[in-house]
């Protein structure tokens, strides 16, 4: 690790970064083995950084996760970022169409924005699928909720979708988040090997990787507050896509099982509690069976509860659901990641890098010292509260150019989109949450997949679930700590008479790649 200059110290209203790099998630979970910086000659302000593969060694491959498929259930993707475009799938949404909206690419240019939508002659979701989603209904259940059921079935697999073809539509929909997601999961430079550690004149991409650099991604919109019908045709169709991994980093509106109080029934379909709740409990039945086959990659949360997000929270029960919590830079509890408050419940399963947020409560004082703001305040006031370290640095992934995205970029509603796209400040966002968290461990789970069918067949949900319980660290060695084998410490968030547990915060522990894969 560097040592500080004399003139730039921490903590005293200065941004000080001693050891960084840009990649340091994947450093974090072993995927990559870091070397000290190599300043180069006609790089004077810049840094090269030598990285060389680690637990990714363990596959045999250059290309980890190739022949995997995550289905990510979220908002759209980019999916003509250059990091992203090879390796994104033709995104299917039920969110702009009860039945699905598959957009497609055409093949040559199209004279208007947006094509004719073409009606399908049948279901997005296959046969078998249907009969498979249609024995989950159980005759011994109330004969009024079984008709529910059942009729809600009838009219999804009855219903049509359409296909549409369009013209840089995924980067112009409400996608940012999923992008960001996506990058962390399947990321992977444009560039050719001899050129990644090239970086040109501002323009364009950068030498960037994902968890699973090999791996496809397959888009499933949903809206920003689905309904349980819409969530039902999501999963099933994500489940008829035989995909190794689904990604769900979001909140379910389930009146009866959300912890958060949400207004109605979240459905103008329903007009009844008697229609509602029957389709939110077959919906769980589904989500729980997939997760059997397949494993679910879960977000925790970001609002700093005692308790889980659902359907993260059904992570404590037999299947296959993996509910991810987030850790900072500097090995600690991200002051927003949810955690159990019962120390008898196991709900969190795994965490994984990202970035913090700063707290400044009875409970806790977490504030950026490094910052300028940092003069504003008085922290001797502070000094009989807990104090936790706070973490400025958060998780670099890919965004969409322009007013769409995260970062806007220089350019940002000035030029036209084939502009934009060149524009390197647009096309990167630092992001977090347990969304990133939970994207990092769906990537890891996409290359524990590709490592079994390489050798037999890929592992089902709750193998994969078992897996990553054995698969956590409590301690880490990075680079840009002070000192090796620094314990992960959880902390007092809601001021708790007694400290919450490892496992209640951090599950198994800190994603280690190389445990996983070994």
């Amino acid at each position: 690790m560097a040592a500080m200059t004399d003139d730039i110290k921490k903590g005293e209203g200065h941004l000080c970064y001693d050891w960084y790099h840009y990649l340091w998630h994947l450093i974090a979970i072993g995927a990559l083995r870091d070397r000290p910086r190599i300043p180069e000659a006609r790089l004077p302000h810049e840094a090269a950084y030598l990285l060389e593969a680690d637990a990714w060694d363990l596959l045999g491959t250059d290309k980890p996760g190739y022949g995997e498929v995550i289905a990510q259930i979220d908002t759209g993707v980019n999916s003509s970022h250059p990091n992203l475009e090879p390796r994104i799938r033709d995104a299917v949404s039920f969110a702009a169409h009860p039945f699905g909206l598959s957009y497609v690419t055409p093949k040559q240019q199209l004279p208007v924005l947006r094509g004719p939508e073409k009606k399908q002659s049948k279901s997005f979701v296959g046969d078998d699928t249907w009969a498979w989603a249609a024995g989950l209904i159980k005759s011994r259940n109330n004969a009024q909720e079984v008709e529910v059921q059942k009729s809600l079935l009838r009219a999804l697999k009855d219903g049509r979708g359409v296909i549409q073809e369009t013209a840089e539509t995924s980067r112009m929909r409400y996608s940012a988040h999923g992008t960001a997601c996506a990058g962390l999961m399947v990321g992977a430079p444009a560039a050719s090997p001899a050129k990644l550690r090239q970086f040109s004149n501002g323009e364009g991409a950068i030498p960037y990787w994902g968890v699973a650099p090999g791996a496809e991604l397959l888009p499933i919109e949903i809206s920003a507050r689905p309904d349980a019908a819409q969530l039902i045709l999501a999963f099933l169709y994500a489940r008829d896509q035989k995909v190794s991994v689904i990604h769900f980093p979001r909140e379910v509106p389930d009146p009866w099982r959300a912890h958060r109080s949400y207004s109605g029934y979240g459905d103008s379909r329903y007009t009844s509690v008697e229609q509602a709740k029957p389709i939110w409990d077959y919906f769980e039945k589904v989500f729980e069976a997939i997760s059997e086959e397949i494993p679910i990659i879960c977000a925790a949360g970001n609002n700093g509860y005692d308790h889980l997000i659902y359907p993260a929270s059904k992570a404590g029960e037999s299947n296959g659901v993996v509910a991810v919590a987030a850790a900072t830079y500097l090995a600690r509890r991200s002051a927003y990641s949810n955690y159990s408050g019962d120390p008898t419940d196991n709900s969190v399963t795994i965490s994984a890098p990202s970035d913090d947020q700063e707290v400044c409560t009875r409970c806790q004082i977490r504030l950026d010292r490094e910052s300028p703001r940092s003069r504003d305040h008085n922290f001797e006031i502070y000094e009989k509260l807990p104090q936790v370290e706070y973490a400025p640095q958060g998780v670099l992934t890919t965004d969409i150019p322009g007013h769409h995205g995260y970062s806007g970029g220089q350019l940002e509603g000035i030029q036209p989109p084939h502009v934009e796209s060149r524009d390197r400040a647009g096309l990167y966002t630092v992001f977090g949450g347990t969304s990133a968290a939970s994207a990092i461990v769906a990537g890891a789970a996409a290359l524990l997949q590709s490592k079994h069918r390489s050798t037999g067949r890929p592992l089902n949900g709750l193998e994969v679930k078992a897996k990553m319980t054995q698969s956590g660290a409590k301690e880490v060695s990075w680079a840009w700590l002070e000192k090796a084998d620094v314990p992960i410490l959880p902390d007092s968030p809601n001021c708790e008479r007694r400290v919450p547990s490892f496992d209640q915060q951090f599950g198994a522990g800190l994603l280690d790649l190389r445990k996983l894969l070994s």
